[in-house]
């Protein structure tokens, strides 16, 4: 078994050795698996990101609404290109479903996303940031699904790796015909070693 992170070495069409790393865990472990982990990724980001969206609201500097939307960005992207256009709906479903939770008012009378503070006073992120993170997470991952799916997309270097070399070059013949170049792009070309 490879650990994350070793190379295995590809040969393209002309002849150049080069390396391919094997796809992360979370994409290798199953189409379940892997939903498991989308619906864990998105549960944790509505979380985190509902508790960090207002730092800085108060001075106007939108650093917590950055930092959420920065995570939830990363979510998504990992859940779609870990299960496509489905692993993101799953994404969209269960992340949306923990901020609108959180925004309602709990037994007490408090809540964690105020979705309308009035006050003229009061400095507009503090005011409004409550309904930017709300509704901003929804719009973040209709964009992303409406993307292209070649951005989401993550190569598992070691397919081929046991079949012999026509796995490979059946690999690399379909790339180079897409792409027009001698090789697979995402592939890191192998530097010899300083001696």
């Amino acid at each position: 078994m490879r650990c994350w992170g070793s190379s295995v070495r590809l040969m393209d069409m002309t002849g150049q050795t080069h390396h391919a790393f094997p796809a992360p865990w979370s994409h290798r472990i199953g189409i379940w698996g892997g939903m498991l982990i989308t619906v864990a990724s998105a549960i944790a980001t509505g979380i985190i990101g509902t508790l960090t969206h207002r730092i800085g609201a108060t001075q106007n500097l939108p650093i917590g609404l950055v930092l959420g939307f920065v995570l939830v960005g990363m979510s998504a992207w990992c859940a779609r290109s870990r299960g496509g256009i489905t692993g993101l709906a799953v994404h969209l479903i269960f992340s949306s479903a923990i901020v609108g939770f959180m925004a309602v008012y709990g037994p007490g009378g408090d809540v964690l996303i105020p979705m309308a503070i009035s006050g003229a006073t009061l400095p507009f992120l503090s005011r409004n940031c409550g309904m930017i993170w709300f509704f901003g997470v929804v719009v973040m991952q209709i964009v992303m699904a409406l993307l292209p799916a070649r951005w989401f997309f993550i190569p598992n270097g070691d397919a081929g790796a046991d079949d012999g070399n026509e796995a490979r070059a059946a690999h690399f013949s379909h790339v180079t015909k897409t792409s027009g170049q001698g090789f697979a792009a995402y592939h890191v070309p192998h530097r010899p070693r300083r001696q």
